[in-house]
């Protein structure tokens, strides 16, 4: 953002926030969703460092006690989270197990069932 506005960088920084927000309460948190936020949460925490700047230069203390205080109150526990649920995600990633064949070969005789009706049907639609 060229000649960016102290309030343009907090818009930014709202929309970011809002956004990791949104990943972490819905349902689908997946490794790529959270690489997302963790870049959301770098570009949250770069508008937050623009605003301390743009806060210093213009003389306002108290925009820099608050853009110094959003970096502390609202990037580093979602930060934090972020990283909590990666490390979570990793584990069921590394630790996955396969369904057990053995315990439940009915469902195995159903899967190949319809996998072969599956392709019976392509082959009657390729043939037409």
């Amino acid at each position: 953002m060229s000649s960016a506005s102290y309030e343009d960088y907090e818009r930014e920084y709202d929309a970011n926030l809002s956004r990791i927000r949104s990943f972490l309460a819905g349902s689908t948190r997946n490794r790529s969703t959270l690489t997302e936020c963790e870049r959301l949460l770098r570009e949250a925490k770069a508008c937050a460092t623009a605003m301390q700047g743009l806060a210093e230069v213009a003389g306002d203390p108290h925009r820099v006690q608050e853009s110094q205080q959003k970096l502390e109150r609202d990037v580093a526990p979602l930060a934090k989270e972020v990283q909590r649920q990666l490390h979570d995600t990793g584990r069921e990633e590394l630790f996955y197990q396969a369904p057990d064949i053995e315990s439940s070969p009915h469902d195995m005789d159903r899967l190949i069932s319809s996998s072969d009706d599956l392709l019976r049907e392509s082959q009657s639609i390729l043939a037409e």
